[in-house]
């Protein structure tokens, strides 16, 4: 009757051993899942980070554009461009401001 009771309880042990055996190797399994989705979430994130400063890059580009536009229309209503228009034209370098 004791060797039985020990034969169970030695059975009861090995199977809790192999459970947590199975238990460690599914830990290690996900584990290395959590790592590698770990490592694509930040390339991700870098592509996402890349991305974005493409189109903040875009932007700042185009309002440079545009403030370039506006200055050198603002700039030919002036008084200053007219007295060097002015200017220009009468040393005969009316060329010049054509090319501005």
């Amino acid at each position: 009757m004791l060797t039985k009771r020990l034969d169970d309880a030695l059975n009861a042990q090995h199977v809790t051993f192999s459970t947590l055996e199975r238990t460690n190797e599914e830990k290690k399994k996900l584990l290395e899942e959590a790592s590698s989705s770990q490592s694509e979430l930040v390339e991700l994130d870098a592509e996402v980070a890349s991305a974005k400063l493409l189109v903040e890059n875009e932007s700042l580009e185009e309002k440079l554009e545009n403030t370039k536009t506006e200055f050198i229309a603002n700039f030919h209503n002036t008084d200053a461009y007219s007295n060097f228009s002015n200017y220009l034209a009468s040393v005969g370098q009316q060329n010049f401001l054509n090319a501005i």
